[in-house]
């Protein structure tokens, strides 16, 4: 059964409804009234009936303010003769509320005004959320606009009138298809129905802006949708050109650096690299050469540019008022005409370009690394405009691209150079060196190659700095190539390592004095910024035939060698043999062993005494490491500890020595005196690598043990290298009152100099001079100078490696200090030096 309302009473059907509906007369007064309105309004019914709007308003107070509206409305209704849409406030429960009001004037058969019926929902919520959209939609940085189901523009915000370039007004109404750049509307419109079918979309695309340039835009779009149903389009619009043009533009350089690295041709790279410019700006590109010996400039590259235009900046003049290419030239910098035609120094060639439909130009000039002028890079406008920001970044990465490409263009000799060189010595580098001896190989077999490498130079670099460290090997790659001579080749491996091929050497005596010009020629003193220094090398040697007949077997050979060289002290030259790869090997191994050994108390101490020859007693003892190694024995402190100083091993071991000496010495002082001191070898390599007296004061506060306990020796030949450094550490540990020894005294460079430099406390005279005493008369000579030089400084003098009562007859004569050597003891572990602390020597027997 069918429901029909047409017989039912007014009133019921009016409170049926769950809006706002009233029913006036002409006058305003209230006829009937949905239970809907007296529920919103809080009115009395049964008292409203009846009453004017004006009447209501004295009776209510919250309806008064509204009264005046009200009424106004319905005058309009009954005025228009037709239904009218009003929207009205009302307080309810004291908050302001928006109501849509529809007003309906009834008229009777003849045409008089018989009431009036008023209809109303509640809005307010509604007017909220669409003022809070509207507020995002003015606001967002992006564009957002709003389309119907057909695709016309509803609305859109002003950041979408600045992408397209049009106004509201030219927009509303439209299809937005008529700003979608042509070449993608079939994909656009696919996308379209798909967030018809629900689906949202985002996507790049491009559009068409209204000065007719085509812009990148990142396009969202979702479905308008009103109770549940597609009503429309809402969309996102962000101009991403810039980025697009930014990607762009460094794709293209790498694909240009690529295409100079592989030395494709100058025209092969300004023919791609043009196409790109004019690609990214819709310009035309012109490239230009700089001629120095005319000072001009010549068109070289522009395949858009009209050819009658091209041959009329053809010789173009250099100067500060020779249009964009003449003055970006002079300055070098940047030139901008944004308008041709009322540019001032464009104005001899203006017309001819404007002709040609050339409104702006701007030129960046072309530079070689150094600065030096090769030409302009510039890009003409169809329109007279400033060059964007993103524009000038282009001109400014392609300008600089075109440097390169013709600077390895003009300078190919130049660059096949700096290929096959070292740039900081000039010297060949090892590619180009083994390109050689493939050469010469052919010619003659009569070849030795030599591995080179500077002793202690990484020290030298890590103290005076990498500055230092430059200078240093440019001046011995210079002497190097001036000892070998033009017939012979050397080559820079990298860091302080060279390796030479020598020519004409016919056996291993011919090769090693060579190597011995160049250990001399090395050797030699050489100033740095104002210091005196003085470098030794290594040179291991191998020979063609004998020790390899590759490239890289005498290289390997030379190297081992090389090694083997360091191994005797450095400053030496070795000839390859075959039993030095198992030493080399056996090398190799021990240094994987050295914390493995300090962990497991393979290292010890022995202490050889100092005596005294005032009193035949012993006044000291000097702490030496050795190595017990569980299956290879005994290895020597001459193996051992410079493979620790290679390895950077030396610090770990050096504090331990430090370590255990104070803890020995501690111990003895307790049965054998006070007096007792111990002497501890530090390595340069500690000193640069650590605070040398903050660790010795650490160690002596650890062990309640005071400074005069303990000597800090200092082997000379650390000195020459390490001057500041060093200085700073004698300085630090006297200060805590720790003596400092200068060891091997008289082996070193200028030693006469350090005795007043470093104020040492002592100094000890090396073995080699005390070993042919007193039948040497050089030998006793060097030592009676030193011993009465040492007693003019008031410094203690101590002779080292005493063997025969000769010796020590001669050393007391001399009056030296104190004696060590093999004639008294040789060094002893820890537990037999014990029984010998409290003895008192004879010097008669």
């Amino acid at each position: 059964m069918v429901n029909d309302n047409r017989n039912l009473p007014v009133h019921t059907i009016i409170n049926a409804s769950p809006h706002i509906i009233i029913l006036k007369d002409p006058e305003s007064r209230w006829l009937e009234a949905s239970e809907k309105t007296m529920q919103i309004f809080g009115l009395d019914k049964e008292w409203v009936i009846g009453k004017t709007d004006i009447e209501l308003g004295d009776t209510y107070p919250h309806y008064k303010e509204a009264v005046s509206y009200f009424f106004d409305s319905d005058q309009r209704a009954w005025q228009a003769k037709k239904q009218i849409q009003a929207v009205e406030t009302v307080a309810v429960d004291g908050i302001d509320r928006m109501f849509d009001v529809v007003k309906i004037p009834i008229y009777d058969s003849e045409g008089m005004p018989e009431s009036l019926v008023v209809m109303g929902r509640d809005i307010t919520e509604m007017l909220e959320s669409e003022q809070m959209y509207q507020s995002f939609f003015t606001d967002h940085p992006d564009g957002v606009y709003s389309l119907d189901k057909e695709g016309h523009i509803l609305d859109l915000n002003k950041e979408s009138e600045k992408i397209s370039g049009y106004n509201k007004k030219e927009l509303i109404g439209r299809d937005f298809r008529m700003v979608i750049a042509p070449e993608v509307l079939e994909e656009v419109n696919r996308r379209f129905e798909e967030v018809l079918q629900g689906l949202p979309q985002w996507y790049e695309s491009k559009i068409r802006s209204k000065d007719g340039k085509t812009l990148d835009v990142q396009i969202t779009t979702l479905p308008a949708k009103l109770k549940g149903k597609i009503i429309g389009i809402h969309g996102m619009l962000k101009d991403v050109t810039e980025k697009n043009q930014l990607e762009q533009l460094r794709n293209e350089q790498t694909v240009i650096l690529s295409k100079i690295a592989a030395g494709e041709s100058l025209e092969e790279i300004m023919g791609y690299l043009t196409g790109a410019v004019e690609k990214i700006t819709r310009g035309i590109c012109s490239v230009m050469f700089y001629e120095k010996e005319h000072h001009w400039l010549r068109f070289a590259y522009g395949p858009n540019l009209p050819k009658a235009f091209a041959k009329t900046i053809d010789y173009f003049p250099v100067g500060p008022n020779f249009a964009s290419c003449g003055h970006a030239s002079h300055t070098k910098k940047l030139a901008v005409a944004a308008d041709i035609e009322a540019n001032p120094s464009w104005k001899p060639w203006s017309k001819e370009a404007v002709s040609y439909g050339l409104r702006a130009c701007w030129s960046m000039p072309i530079l070689s690394a150094d600065g030096t002028l090769l030409g302009t890079f510039g890009v003409y406008s169809g329109e007279a405009r400033e060059p964007q920001a993103i524009e000038v970044d282009m001109l400014t990465t392609f300008s600089y691209l075109s440097g390169l490409a013709i600077e390895r263009s003009r300078h190919e000799e130049k660059i096949q150079f700096l290929a096959n060189h070292d740039t900081l010595t000039n010297l060949p580098n090892l590619r180009y060196f083994k390109e050689v001896f493939s050469t010469v190989r052919e010619q003659t077999d009569e070849l030795a190659v030599m591995f080179m490498d500077l002793d202690q130079f990484k020290s030298l670099n890590d103290t005076f700095g990498h500055n230092f460290g430059d200078i240093l090997l440019q001046e011995i790659a210079k002497r190097i190539e001036k000892t070998i001579g033009e017939t012979n080749m050397v080559a820079r491996m990298g860091g302080d390592e060279f390796i030479l091929l020598i020519r004409m050497i016919t056996d291993a005596q011919q090769a090693k004095e060579m190597a011995e010009q160049i250990l001399k020629a090395t050797e030699q003193p050489l100033m740095i910024e104002g210091q005196e220094f003085q470098v030794s090398a290594s040179i291991g040697i191998s020979l063609f035939g004998q020790h390899g007949t590759t490239i890289g077997q005498l290289m390997k050979n030379a190297d081992v060698a090389m090694y083997n060289a360091k191994e005797t002290g450095g400053n030496a030259c070795k000839v390859y043999e075959t039993t030095m790869d198992d030493k080399a090997y056996e090398l190799y191994m021990l240094r994987g062993e050295f914390r493995k050994a300090l962990e497991q108390q393979q290292f010890e101490l022995h202490y050889q005494p100092k005596i005294s020859l005032n009193t035949g007693r012993i006044t000291g003892l000097e702490a030496l490491a050795r190595w017990r190694h569980p299956e290879k024995g005994n290895i020597s402190p001459g193996v051992f500890i410079p493979l620790a100083e290679e390895s950077g091993f030396i610090q770990e071991l050096g504090n331990w020595v430090i370590q255990t000496a104070c803890r020995q010495v501690k111990e003895w002082r307790k049965t054998a005196g006070d007096d007792i001191k111990v002497a501890v070898n530090v390595s340069v390599k500690q000193f640069i690598k650590q605070d040398v007296a903050a660790f010795v004061k650490a160690t002596l506060e650890e062990m309640e043990l005071p400074p005069d306990c303990l000597e800090i020796e200092i082997t000379e030949s650390v000195l020459s290298s390490h001057e500041s450094v060093i200085q700073q550490a004698v300085n630090n540990l006297q200060k805590l009152g720790i003596k400092v020894l200068i060891d091997d005294f008289g082996t070193g460079y200028a030693s006469m100099t350090y005795l007043k430099q470093f104020r040492a406390d002592a100094i000890k005279i090396d073995q080699s001079f005390i070993r042919h005493l007193p039948n040497n008369q050089d030998d006793a000579a060097i030592v009676s100078a030193l011993i009465t030089l040492a007693q003019a400084l008031d410094i203690c003098i101590v002779a080292e490696g005493v063997e025969t009562k000769a010796q020590l007859d001669f050393l007391r004569e001399k009056k030296c200090c104190e004696v060590q050597g093999y004639y008294f003891s040789k060094p002893l572990p820890a537990a037999q030096m014990s029984k010998l602390l409290n003895r008192q020597f004879s010097f008669e027997q």
